[in-house]
């Protein structure tokens, strides 16, 4: 936080940006705050997808926009080899979930699920990349292990590059950007029925 305001000063934007470290899933901003989140390879890192969903339907205006961009698992597909889930555990994801799975869950929480765009075609390259740069710290990585007394996590962290490709070559992961909307209107809820 410290470095981003000092660089929100040299450049002269500290009256446009403000910088917050919160959790996004119960934030302090009040209610009705946005136009429009950006939620970019963040939303992978909560569990309870529900819970940010809520947040986000609290902060934004009516008829405001959240834009999404993040993981998904492709559904009914066998990972013979646990390539998910050892991507999951090496670069400290959620449990990684459908895109129908988020759409239910942010669609509980009164959000208008209104476009989605499968953009995986896009990002291969860049996670090509990930995949040769974990290929090559791996034995810089296991000389550092061996010699500094880092945790199970900072010892196995460069995997995540690899499991990551591996899984997305055998086609068990997308990249999608989804947009959902704040009605303007909040919800009528009918009266129950009774006897």
């Amino acid at each position: 936080m410290a470095y981003a305001n000092q660089q929100l000063a040299r450049q002269k934007l500290a009256h446009l940006v403000d910088f917050k470290l919160e959790d996004y899933t119960q934030t302090s901003f009040p209610d009705h705050t946005f136009d429009l989140i950006w939620a970019i390879e963040s939303v992978t890192s909560t569990r309870d997808k529900i819970k940010f969903g809520r947040e986000v339907y609290r902060i934004l205006k009516p008829g405001g926009i959240l834009v999404l961009a993040d993981y998904f698992k492709v559904p009914n597909l066998f990972d013979k080899n646990n390539w998910l889930e050892k991507w999951r555990l090496t670069w400290s994801l959620a449990p990684i979930i459908t895109h129908d799975e988020f759409v239910t869950a942010m669609e509980s929480e009164r959000m208008k699920f209104n476009k989605s765009l499968d953009v995986t075609r896009e990002i291969t390259p860049t996670s090509r990349r990930m995949y040769y740069a974990s290929m090559a710290a791996a034995i810089p990585s296991l000389v550092y292990n061996r010699l500094h007394n880092t945790s199970h996590f900072g010892k196995n962290h460069y995997k995540s590059g690899i499991y990551q490709y591996k899984a997305l070559r055998q086609g068990l992961w997308e990249y999608r950007l989804l947009r959902f909307v704040k009605p303007d209107e909040p919800e009528i809820q009918s009266p129950k029925k009774t006897g």
